[in-house]
């Protein structure tokens, strides 16, 4: 029986090729749209996501005077809270834009003239920045990859780009910057952070070279047991069960028992909410914005939902032109039940045309759309959060209700009008 219906569907949409190339285009291309935004959509909402301590990890932030936030904090301030609150495990500083500079290295081959690069993608952190991230080690150990000072991480494409084939272990780079010239050893080599981090370091050095007063180059500011200079941004992990929010609280009453004159407010934000939160004032490189992910996914959906109309439109209008079809094979006894299967299987049919017709465009239109929006998306996102189950879900339930509609409209004509009825081609008899 399915066999049968498949064959009507097919000899149909044969039969009326320009119509049925039409419809199937129309729709095709609407599922085309949303399947590309469902790409970025996705995308978006998977960043950070792999971290294996994402659930109990915490970016602590300070809400000044005028109410704007600020992720940059004083380096003492995370030895403090560790010190005074137990439910505090792990605390982890990184400090950005502080270490951008030139880093200078031998190169590749030993006659090679010392080569140097202008880098802007790189931090300073502490050795806790492996165990509490899930960045992957290539080379090294994660605990004590950044453990002693003048210690760097590279990743590997940078560890390439320095030293090529030669191995990068052991080998000793510069860093030029605001704090002066450092020799730092290469301690680790990690796989290259992930598009959808927004952590994405070339190279992490070891921020407890910073200790050493002779490594600051005059720039007491940055001394890490100081609270004036106010350039790392601090993560928590804390005990399974905390309740952040609380702990916040208490972080507040702290600071406001070490400086009661003190205006600034503390808040601790959930690391699975950084990409999507620069409403609070996010600096990170990659940080995205929920609101324009919730309007992408109306656009998305309302796209979808036009080209289901369209669809049921142009459907319904070839149905009527089916009615005569309908009513002689009720005529000769078809049961109502074979009729609804015929033309649910026929709108499955065509729905499933459009479907391939579409997933055949976003092949060919991905690496434009990339282009466009500046990201590396493949079908592969949709993974996330079972994005792809979600869009199948949406498609069969859209083929089902328009093929319902178009029975429906179909089937609400009783049999003998159906035959009386002329097709808008025959030729009428006019009787005076």
């Amino acid at each position: 029986m399915l066999t049968i219906y498949l064959k009507t569907a097919w000899r149909i949409l044969w039969r009326h090729k320009a119509f049925s190339l039409i419809n199937n285009l129309g729709l095709a291309l609407g599922i085309t749209a949303f399947i590309l935004i469902l790409e970025y959509v996705s995308f978006e909402q998977s960043f950070n996501r792999f971290h294996t301590n994402l659930s109990t990890m915490y970016r602590l932030q300070v809400q000044g005077r005028g109410g704007e936030f600020n992720i940059n904090i004083a380096p003492a301030v995370a030895p403090l809270v560790q010190q005074q609150f137990p439910e505090v495990q792990v605390f982890c500083r990184v400090a950005e834009q502080a270490a951008n500079g030139l880093v200078t290295f031998a190169g590749a081959k030993k006659e090679s003239v010392p080569q140097s690069f202008r880098e802007d993608a790189i931090a300073y952190a502490d050795a806790s920045f492996f165990t509490l991230f899930t960045f992957p080690l290539v080379q090294g150990q994660a605990a004590t990859a950044l453990q002693a000072p003048n210690t760097v991480a590279l990743s590997q494409a940078q560890a390439h780009k320095y030293f090529g084939n030669k191995p990068a272990m052991g080998q000793v780079i510069t860093l030029n910057n605001q704090f002066g010239k450092t020799l730092y050893t290469v301690t680790a080599v990690y796989a290259d952070m992930p598009l959808n981090s927004d952590l994405r370091f070339d190279a992490v050095f070891s921020l407890i070279t910073l200790a050493n007063p002779a490594n600051l180059n005059g720039n007491g500011w940055a001394r890490l047991d100081g609270f004036d200079g106010t350039f790392v941004t601090t993560f928590f992990r804390v005990s399974p069960g905390t309740d952040y929010q609380r702990l916040a609280a208490k972080l507040n009453a702290l600071a406001k028992k070490m400086n009661p004159d003190g205006e600034d407010r503390f808040w601790l934000q959930p690391a699975g909410n950084l990409h999507l939160a620069n409403s609070l004032g996010d600096l990170l490189r990659a940080s995205g914005s929920l609101g324009f992910v919730y309007l992408l996914e109306g656009i998305a959906g309302l796209i979808l939902i036009i080209a289901w109309f369209n669809y049921v439109n142009l459907s319904t209008a070839g149905a009527l032109k089916r009615a005569k079809e309908v009513g002689i094979r009720k005529v000769i006894g078809a049961r109502s039940g074979q009729l609804i299967l015929q033309f649910l299987g026929e709108s499955l049919f065509l729905n499933l045309i459009g479907s391939l017709l579409a997933l055949g465009l976003v092949v060919l239109l991905q690496s434009p759309f990339n282009k466009l929006i500046k990201k590396d998306l493949t079908f592969s996102v949709l993974q996330a959060d079972n994005y792809w189950l979600i869009g199948l879900g949406l498609l069969l339930v859209g083929a089902l209700a328009s093929g319902i509609y178009v029975v429906f409209y179909a089937g609400i004509v009783p049999a003998g009008a159906n035959v009386k009825r002329h097709s808008p081609d025959e030729p009428r008899l006019l009787v005076t």
